[in-house]
C-alpha cells in the first residue's frame, strides 16, 4: 500500500529503505521483485502489470531459447519505456536498469547427453551474445541471470563415518607421495583435491561422478563400488576407479597396441630375411609390402596417441621434462620421428610426473569451457555497452563498468558450478580469463580490467536450488555453509521455496528453504549494494491460481503502510479485510455475524416474506414479528 507526503513525495512499503530513521524490516531491506511470464507477449505486459501491484523490480524470464529469439530488439526498447512509466525508481543517467534478465536455458559447458560438442559450445555463445545485446537496451548494469550448467557432474551425500575413512585414506596416500616424489609433488596433489578434502571434512562422501575424454568428447560415469580382494572386501571410490581407468587407457589401448605392432614388424622383418635367403623374390616382396603397411600403422598410432594426450591434458604437455622430450623429437629427421614418438609414449606412466590424464572430471573440464564462454560474454558485454551503434542499438554508450552484468547462477547441487565452492571457482576463472581478453582485445590496463571484472562478473545465487541438498542428507547448517563460500561474489538473488527434493518454485514460506537466514547473512556479511532479489514462485500460481505475493509479505512480515512499522502483513493476514479480526481503525468488526443474520448472505437466506426464517427464532428478518 502506498502513501504520499509533502516532504518525501511517493513512498511505498515495498521499496528498499523506506521510512527513513526507522528500523527497517527484512522485506524493506531486501525489496523482492518478481519474474514475468515465460511467453514473450505476456512478459511484455507484465512489465506494466507487476509494478501496478506494487512490485518495483521485474525480471524478464523468457527462458526458452526459441521464444527468446522471437523477440525483436525494438521490443526491448518498448520494455524499457514501459518500465520508466510504471516503476517508481525510473531510469536516470547512470542508474541500474529497472528490469533484470533471466537468460534462455543454455549449456555453456558444451555438454550434451551424447558427450561434449564443440559445435554446441559455440552455438551457446552465439545466444549469449544476443542476450547481452538485448539486455543492453533495457538500461545500464542490467543483471543477466544465466545458468552455470545443468549437466551431471558429481553427487555428494552426507555420511560422516565414510567421509572420515576417505580422509584417512587420502592422508596416507599424501604421505606416500611425499616420500616417493617429494614435498612439492605432495602439495600439488593436495591442491588438486582441495574441494574433495573440504567435503570430506564436512562429512560428505562422493557417490558418483562423470568424466569426459576431452579428445573424443565421450563420457563415462564412475560410481563407488565394493570389490572383493584376497584380504577382504574393499570399497573403491569414484576417484580411484577413474584413476584406474585412466591408467588402463594409457597402458591397454595405446602402449600395448604399439608393442603388438612392434612384434608384427619384427616378425615381418624375419620373414623378409628368410625369403631373401631362400631366393624367393615374390615372397620377399610380399613381406616387404606387409612390413611397410605395419610401419605406417605404427607411425599413425604413435602420432594419433600423442595428439590424444596433448588434447586431453594440456597441463601435462607444459611440464618442463615433457616439453624437452617433445622438442628433441622435433629435431629428428622426419623418417625417425614416428619411432621416437612411440618410444616416448611407451615410457609414460612410470611415475606420477609422467602420467597424463586422458580423462578429466566433468566438473573440471566443464569449468574450463564455461569460464571461457562467460569471459567471452563479458567481453562482448563491454563492447556493446561502450559502442552500441556498432551493434545496431539506439542507446547511449556507457562506461565499461556499467555494461550488462554476467551473473552466473547455481542450478542443481550435482551440476557443474552447482555448489558454493564450485561456482566460486567458476566465477574466479571467468574473471581471470576476462582480464587477459580485455587487455588483449580492448587494451584495458590490468588494474582497470580487474576492477571491471569484479563489477560485471559475479553470481546469481538461487537459495532454493541449493536447498535441494536436503535430499542427500544435508541440513540447514550445511546449506548456509554453501552461502559462506559464495557470499562475496553474489550480484543477483533468486528466491523461491521447496522441501529439498526438487525445484518446486513454491511461494515463499510454503517450504523449508532458509530464506530469512540467507537474507540475514547477506546483510551482515555479503555485499548488498545494487543487488536485486527476484521471487520465482510461478509454480504456486500455476497450481493454485492465486498471486503468491501475500505469502511473501506475510513471511517477511512486511509493513502494510509506508509511514509506520506496524501493522504488518504477518500480523494482519487472517484479520482486517483479509478475514474476521478486529478493524484496526476502531470502527468495529467489518461484516459482523449479525449482518448476515439480519440481512442474509445471499440467495440461500431469503427474507421471511419469501420463505426465509432466522435460525432458532420464530420471527421475520425485517419486521421482527412472529411468523404465525
Amino acid at each position: 500500500m502506498a502513501t504520499y507526503s509533502e516532504s518525501d513525495g511517493y513512498s511505498n512499503a515495498l521499496d528498499p529503505g523506506f521510512g527513513k530513521g526507522q528500523e527497517n524490516t527484512m522485506w524493506a531491506g531486501y525489496y523482492m521483485g518478481a519474474s514475468t511470464s515465460l511467453q514473450p507477449l505476456e512478459a511484455m505486459k507484465d512489465i506494466l502489470r507487476l509494478p501496478a501491484s506494487g512490485i518495483q523490480n521485474v525480471e524478464l524470464s523468457v527462458i526458452d531459447p526459441k521464444q527468446w529469439e522471437s523477440i525483436p530488439k525494438e521490443y526491448f526498447a518498448e520494455m524499457r519505456r514501459s518500465a520508466q512509466l510504471a516503476i517508481k525508481g525510473r531510469l536516470q543517467a547512470g542508474q541500474p536498469s529497472l528490469v533484470s534478465v533471466h537468460a534462455p536455458i543454455l549449456e555453456p559447458t558444451g555438454f550434451t547427453q551424447e558427450g561434449y560438442s564443440e559445435d554446441q559450445w559455440r552455438e551457446a555463445q552465439s545466444y549469449m551474445k544476443d542476450v547481452v545485446e538485448k539486455a543492453a537496451v533495457l538500461g545500464t548494469s542490467t543483471p543477466i541471470a544465466i545458468h552455470a550448467s545443468h549437466f551431471q557432474s558429481q553427487s555428494w551425500r552426507a555420511a560422516p563415518d565414510e567421509a572420515n575413512k576417505e580422509l584417512e585414506k587420502f592422508n596416507k596416500q599424501l604421505q606416500m607421495a611425499e616420500q616417493q616424489f617429494g614435498r612439492k609433488a605432495a602439495e600439488e596433489m593436495r591442491k588438486q583435491h582441495e574441494i574433495e578434502l573440504d567435503r570430506w571434512r564436512s562429512g560428505e562422501i562422493l557417490d558418483n561422478m562423470t568424466a569426459v575424454d576431452p579428445a573424443t568428447g565421450k563420457l563415462q560415469m564412475f560410481q563407488k563400488e565394493e570389490h572383493v580382494t584376497p584380504w577382504g572386501k574393499e570399497m573403491q571410490s569414484p576417484q580411484e576407479r577413474m584413476a584406474q581407468r585412466n591408467h588402463n587407457m594409457l597402458e591397454d589401448e595405446y602402449q600395448k597396441n604399439l608393442i603388438a605392432l612392434e612384434r608384427e614388424m619384427a616378425r615381418a622383418q624375419m620373414e623378409v630375411e628368410r625369403a631373401r635367403a631362400e631366393g624367393n623374390q615374390p615372397r620377399e616382396q610380399a613381406w616387404q609390402n606387409f612390413l611397410r603397411g605395419e610401419m605406417e600403422d605404427y607411425n599413425k598410432l604413435a602420432v594419433s596417441t600423442f595428439d590424444h594426450i596433448a588434447r586431453a591434458d594440456k597441463n601435462f604437455m607444459e611440464k618442463p621434462e615433457i616439453k624437452r622430450a617433445v622438442e628433441a623429437i622435433g629435431q629428428l629427421p622426419r623418417e625417425q620421428r614416428g619411432i621416437a614418438v612411440a618410444d616416448f609414449i611407451k615410457n609414460l606412466g612410470n611415475t606420477r610426473e609422467t602420467t597424463p590424464q586422458l580423462l578429466r572430471t566433468v566438473e573440471d573440464f566443464g569449468r574450463e569451457k564455461a569460464s571461457e564462454a562467460f569471459a567471452n560474454m563479458a567481453v562482448h558485454s563491454i563492447k556493446v555497452a561502450t559502442n552500441p551503434k556498432a551493434y545496431g542499438l539506439d542507446v547511449k554508450p556507457v562506461k565499461p563498468e556499467q555494461a550488462p552484468v554476467v551473473a552466473i547462477e547455481n542450478v542443481y547441487p550435482w551440476a557443474v558450478g552447482g555448489r558454493g565452492d564450485t561456482l566460486r571457482n567458476l566465477i574466479h576463472d571467468t574473471r581471470e580469463k576476462f582480464v587477459q581478453k580485455a587487455k588483449a582485445e580492448m587494451k584495458l590496463p590490468e588494474a582497470e580490467a580487474r576492477k571491471v571484472a569484479d563489477k560485471i562478473i559475479g553470481s546469481t545465487w538461487d537459495i532454493a536450488h541449493i536447498n535441494i541438498l536436503r535430499k542427500f542428507g544435508h541440513d540447514t547448517d550445511a546449506i548456509m555453509k554453501e552461502v559462506d563460500k559464495i557470499k562475496k561474489d553474489i550480484r543477483h538473488v533468486q528466491i523461491s521455496d521447496n522441501f529439498g527434493f526438487s525445484d518446486a518454485h513454491l511461494a515463499i514460506g510454503a517450504g523449508n528453504v532458509p530464506i530469512k537466514e540467507f537474507m540475514a547473512k547477506l546483510e551482515k556479511e555479503g555485499d548488498l549494494k545494487g543487488i536485486k532479489s527476484i521471487v520465482e514462485a510461478g509454480a504456486h500460481f500455476g497450481a493454485w491460481k492465486e498471486n503468491p505475493s501475500h505469502w511473501t509479505m506475510k513471511y517477511m512480515n512486511t509493513p502494510i503502510y509506508g509511514f509506520q512499522k506496524s501493522p504488518t502483513w504477518g500480523e494482519q493476514l487472517g484479520s482486517y479485510f483479509m478475514g474476521t479480526g478486529g478493524y484496526s481503525a476502531g470502527y468495529g468488526t467489518i461484516l459482523p455475524p449479525v449482518h448476515f443474520s439480519e440481512y442474509g448472505s445471499g440467495f440461500t437466506a431469503l427474507p421471511t416474506a419469501l420463505g426465509g426464517q432466522i435460525q432458532g427464532q420464530d420471527r421475520s428478518k425485517f419486521g421482527g414479528t412472529p411468523m404465525s
